[in-house]
């Protein structure tokens, strides 16, 4: 089952969602529904993402020794390093993606698009600029300090190279292939200009 820290986290994400998870069956516009459904998405894999991060290192037993929980923090900083360097794929991207679509499939004007577009890129920037400082003054050196104390006492074994997860890669085609034919849909389905249709003869002729 779910502890304290995973279900709160969880908890976060559905109430995030819930407005977007509303606008799916207020809004009329099928392009938008897309967009949201691709943000719900991406919010449902970042909170999958986190709980499968927490539980794929077994903490050792409460008089372990101090070793084992030496490995056991390392483990858990580079964890958090990781989630830092590719935090644009797994979490900012469906986010860009699904806002993107939701706001050119609705009906407003061009300006008021490309500003909600310029503000959300302006967002998952700060957010994205604000772990990777994360990332650089506080994972890197704590995970420097634990290797030192580690190697120490005994050589401690190089990360494992990331595996090829083709889960992600199939969600991550998914949401491109379905914003590619949203965006295909929006330039399709654009107002077509109507025949002239002449009322009296001589406009008729003059037509054929």
């Amino acid at each position: 089952g779910l502890n304290k820290t995973d279900f709160w986290g969880s908890a976060l994400y559905a109430v995030v969602a819930v407005p977007f998870i509303i606008y799916i069956f207020t809004t009329p516009h099928f392009v938008a529904r897309i967009g949201y459904l691709i943000i719900i998405g991406g919010m449902l894999f970042a909170s999958w993402k986190s709980i499968r991060r927490r539980r794929s290192i077994p903490q050792p037993i409460a008089d372990a020794p101090v070793m084992e929980w030496l490995k056991y923090d390392l483990a858990k900083v580079r964890q958090h390093a990781e989630d830092s360097r590719t935090l644009l794929w797994w979490y900012l991207l469906p986010f860009l993606i699904g806002m993107t679509v939701s706001t050119w499939g609705m009906p407003v004007e061009l300006m008021a698009k490309i500003g909600t577009s310029v503000l959300t890129v302006l967002i998952a920037a700060g957010t994205y600029w604000l772990n990777q400082r994360v990332r650089r003054n506080q994972w890197l050196p704590l995970q420097e300090e634990l290797e030192a104390l580690l190697n120490s006492g005994q050589p401690v074994l190089p990360p494992e190279p990331p595996k090829k997860n083709i889960m992600t890669k199939t969600i991550f085609i998914g949401i491109v292939l379905i914003s590619l034919g949203a965006i295909v849909f929006v330039r399709g389905s654009g107002p077509k200009t109507p025949a002239i249709e002449y009322s009296d003869p001589v406009s008729q002729m003059l037509e054929n």
